[in-house]
Formats: structure tokens, sequence, C-alpha cells
């Protein structure tokens, strides 16, 4: 069956399940070789990945023969392959998720989505900037956008410099009582 024939979901099914693949950031390529997918797949893995935010997912029987906890963590699947796939496309849609996750503690995400940004690199850069600067969100949202300039300077040694400086003006507009931020960037 060729790769057309085979539904996004059905093929990230194929990777291993996020609650047991932990080093997947230090796995270059895994999620595009294991899932088959290509630039033509983005727009459909952006909506699975959207699907984090919806309460209700997965709302009925997807068909794909696979634990039902595996496909609720499709969507993490998807920003991991997003991510693999270095997609600038999907930088903008996985910020605003982040904001509409604003009052809301996840440890998936605020674990997760640096490594995203950091392994998308460049593209991601400007979005993750103005995120971290963003004074009405809150500090946690901010803190993982800090987090993503970390990592970005650790995986990019070619953006060190803008992604340190970045940082560092940003430390000298944080409040000392933004604990949480400042622990991120110090």
């Amino acid at each position: 069956m060729n790769r057309q024939a085979v539904s996004i979901a059905k093929r990230l099914c194929e990777a291993a399940s996020p609650h047991s693949f932990h080093d997947w950031e230090d796995k270059d390529g895994y999620y595009v070789a294991t899932c088959h997918v290509s630039k033509d797949d983005v727009s459909d893995l952006i909506n699975i990945a959207s699907k984090w935010l919806d309460p209700d997912w997965p709302r009925q029987d997807l068909g794909l023969g696979v634990d039902v906890h595996d496909v609720e963590m499709l969507p993490v699947t998807a920003w991991r392959t997003l991510a693999d796939l270095k997609s600038s496309e999907s930088v903008e849609p996985l910020i605003g998720m982040l904001g509409a996750l604003d009052d809301e503690l996840d440890d998936w995400a605020s674990e997760e989505l640096p490594h995203v940004f950091a392994k998308i690199g460049e593209p991601a850069m400007d979005a993750v900037v103005r995120l971290a600067n963003d004074t009405d969100k809150s500090d946690y949202i901010r803190s993982i956008a800090a987090e993503a300039l970390h990592r970005i300077a650790e995986y990019h040694p070619d953006l060190r410099d803008d992604a340190v400086g970045n940082l560092a003006e940003l430390m000298d507009k944080v409040a000392v009582t933004d604990y949480l931020l400042k622990s991120i960037l110090l």
C-alpha cells in the first residue's frame, strides 16, 4: 500500500508512543522515516497537533486498530514530526496553541515544544522571541518560549549568539518577582 493510501493518523501510529520514546529530540529524522511523511503532509500534521487542545479528542474510534492511549497521543507525535520536518509553516499554529494553554499547565507542551521550536531552528526564532517578550502572556507560557531560545542556542551553534542575545535582553526586562521566568533565564 502506498503512502497516499494510508491515512496520516495511521502512519503516525507506526511511531513509538510518546509515553515510551523519551529521547526523541536526539533522533533526527526518526518520525519522517518511521511515519513516511514529507512536507506534503504538513497541513495534516498541524491539524492533528492542534487536537491537543480539544478536550474531546479522540471523540470517535478512528479505526486505527491501536490502543486508545496511543491515539490520544497522536498530537504529540504530530508536533514531533513537524519538528523532524523543520516545518516553518507550523511555527505560528504551535505558538497559537501555546497561547490557548495560557491558563493551564501542560507538562507535555512545556517539555516538548521548546525542543520542537529548537529543531525547527531559525524559522521559529522571531516567533519565540515575540512570545517570550509578550507581557500579556503568563510567565508559564513565556518560560516555554525562553526555554525554546535556550534549546535553539544548543541545537544550532550558528544561531547561538542571536538566541543568547535575546535571552539577555529578556532577562533585563523581566521583573525580579517573575520567579518562573527568571529561573529559566538564569
